[in-house]
C-alpha cells in the first residue's frame, strides 16, 4: 500500500504499489502483520508523474464496502 487516498466521491480509496489486472478486481487487500483485510481491489489507475507514465492498482476500503452492503 503506497497511501489512502480520496476518490472523487470523498470516499476513501487505498492506492497499491502494484499494477492490478482486471482479473484481480475483488481480490481481498490484507495487512501483512496483522493478516487484517484492509481494503477490496476494484481497479487500475494511469497517472503521468515526472514526465513518466505510471499504473498502480486501487482498492476500496473495508469501511467504504461495509457501509454500502446489504442488510
Amino acid at each position: 500500500m503506497t497511501r489512502l487516498a480520496r476518490a472523487e466521491a470523498e470516499r476513501p480509496v487505498i492506492d497499491l504499489d502494484m499494477l492490478c489486472p482486471p482479473g484481480l478486481s475483488g481480490a481481498p487487500v490484507i495487512r501483512e502483520d496483522r493478516r487484517d483485510v484492509i481494503g477490496v481491489i476494484f481497479e487500475e489507475q494511469t497517472t503521468t508523474m515526472y514526465e513518466r507514465t505510471v499504473i498502480f492498482g486501487r482498492a476500496h476500503h473495508v469501511d467504504v464496502c461495509a457501509r454500502h452492503a446489504l442488510p
